[in-house]
């Protein structure tokens, strides 16, 4: 994904089921297809989450309201898929989320924002500590 030149967008979802009617189910298929083929309004775009001053921060690009921010995180080093995830409320502050609440020990973490379509659209994932 890192190699998309253009817009791009994300939705993991913790504990996701697996399988085909778990993959077609999220809404925000349609509402990115509708986007660059009608012209519908854009899903959000979460850029550049990064730590900075022992917080998070990222920059996001929305045509919707935002409702909600999320921090997800993960302490674990097994298999991804068995790893414990965290999530933790986040702020926003004109185009910025901003999270304290990352743990040092901290692998594995992302963000979410929720808009008021109810779509929820992620940042990459980003990995830290021994994973480096």
């Amino acid at each position: 994904y890192g190699l998309v030149k253009s817009k791009r967008n994300f939705r993991i979802t913790v504990n996701m089921r697996h399988g085909h009617p778990s993959g077609w189910a999220p809404q925000e298929i349609g509402l990115f297809i509708d986007s660059y083929l009608n012209g519908s309004t854009t899903l959000p775009i979460i850029r550049n989450p990064h730590v900075q001053n022992d917080g998070l921060k990222a920059t996001v690009e929305s045509e919707t309201v935002l409702v909600s921010v999320n921090l997800h995180y993960t302490i674990g080093i097994e298999t991804v898929n068995k790893r414990e995830w965290v999530n933790v409320p986040a702020s926003i502050e004109g185009n910025q989320i901003i999270s304290q609440d990352l743990p040092k020990e901290a692998t594995m973490w992302f963000l979410t924002v929720t808009d008021d379509q109810g779509a929820i659209i992620s940042s990459e994932v980003v990995f830290s500590g021994s994973l480096k």
